[in-house]
């Protein structure tokens, strides 16, 4: 992803951004207690925390490395064992300008009921970021991203809403959870480009343009970067733009449960994963802490990161899929 107006600055001036689950961390009696449905308050912010984690002990998830293969294992294995059906989704390779060679693109996507006239989206991107733009020291720029909260933390959260769906068996709308590849392949700031998203959201610009017309969805949520410790969500332009309803129903949601986490008092710009979607009026709106000082450095890690922010950011969720389901 990337922040429009810093973007647009940075390529302006060309001439001349492992730790254990700590008891601090866990959600207090407090948080648990706030009026959940029984399908939010089924998720397990251990489990959660345990995929996150699993994640970055694989190393990178760069495309092309080790650990972009086990990451897509994993996915699969996940939402089997959730009784999700799995499809990869394989388009044209594509060739970033970062990595200087061409890729395959790999979008993993769970189908849970889809048959259902009501249906919902949730994704998140899976693929990390191969250099750090913008570490401070010039020696820590070639060094792959973590992807702690860039990455892990988004696919943890789908994960566990696999598993928390599974269990409860909402019986009125279909799920689809969708990760995305080739998220964070973008161009460095110094680099130039004519794509449209500056060779960001490849993957996902790819499974937007497939999405298949029998699958249209009522409803989508992009998660990335969900797990600041610092949490606080606030909209997106362009989900204001295309989507004002959708934002005001799952914001609304946000803010009746987690006041000082959601607020949709400003909106941001931003490029992500749910941008393709918009543009091809699929109803896909975003869910990103920006505020992040750790963006795309070597320390975009476990320390950054609260299983009480997977918890928030996935209740919100598991909630829209309960109260759509009630209907």
């Amino acid at each position: 992803m990337r922040d429009l107006p810093i973007l647009l600055l940075l390529l302006g001036l060309l001439a001349a951004p492992l730790g254990a689950f700590a008891q601090d961390d866990a959600p207090t009696s407090a948080v648990m207690t706030r009026e959940l449905s029984p399908l939010a308050a089924s998720f397990d912010t251990d489990r959660a925390w345990g995929f996150l984690v699993e994640q970055v002990e694989m190393g990178p998830r760069v495309p092309g490395t080790p650990g972009h293969d086990k990451i897509r294992v994993m996915i699969e294995r996940e939402l089997t064992a959730a009784g999700f059906s799995v499809e990869t989704h394989t388009p044209e390779p594509v060739r970033p300008t970062l990595l200087n060679k061409e890729i395959p693109v790999y979008n993993i996507i769970g189908r849970w009921n889809t048959d259902r006239a009501e249906r919902l989206f949730f994704s998140a991107h899976y693929d990390t970021r191969p250099v750090s733009d913008q570490a401070d020291k010039p020696r820590d720029i070639l060094t792959p991203v973590p992807g702690a909260n860039d990455g892990a933390s988004g696919v943890a959260v789908l994960l566990e809403m696999a598993h928390v769906i599974a269990k409860h068996q909402p019986g009125n709308v279909g799920i689809f959870l969708v990760f995305h590849d080739a998220e964070d392949q973008g161009v460095m700031p110094r680099q130039r480009t004519t794509h449209r998203f500056h060779e960001y959201a490849l993957g996902s610009s790819a499974l937007a343009e497939d999405w298949k017309a029998e699958e249209v969805f009522q409803a989508g949520v992009n998660f990335d970067m969900v797990a600041d410790a610092d949490l606080k969500f606030f909209p997106d332009r362009e989900s204001i733009r295309y989507e004002p309803e959708l934002v005001a129903e799952f914001f609304g949601i946000g803010e009746a449960l987690w006041p000082e986490h959601f607020s949709q008092e400003k909106a941001i710009g931003i490029i992500d994963d749910h941008l393709p979607y918009l543009y091809r009026d699929l109803p896909v709106i975003n869910l990103i802490d920006f505020d992040f000082s750790p963006w795309h450095t070597p320390a975009d890690d476990i320390s950054e990161c609260s299983p009480r922010s997977l918890y928030i950011s996935g209740t919100t969720g598991l909630e829209l899929v309960f109260q759509r389901n009630e209907r």
